[in-house]
């Protein structure tokens, strides 16, 4: 049994065809937008501490058993 991922797909000519090169890894590169990176995490942190709807969804998701730093 072979398991695939949608990222080794593309559509050419309309049709789905099985990508040559393997799915490269988003996320973990050195040369990531730092900025971009430093407002996600600060709207994640101050949603922990929020009352308005992200806070309430981080609670949510804590009270249904997912990690902290999952949740962030």
């Amino acid at each position: 049994m072979q398991t695939r991922t949608s990222g080794e797909y593309r559509i050419t000519g309309g049709q789905l065809q099985h990508s040559k090169r393997p799915p490269t890894p988003h996320g973990l590169n050195d040369n990531h937008n730092h900025d971009l990176k430093n407002i996600f995490k600060s709207a994640a942190t101050e949603a922990r501490t929020s009352t308005d709807a992200f806070g309430v969804f981080y609670q949510e998701l804590l009270t249904k058993g997912m990690k902290p730093a999952l949740a962030r």
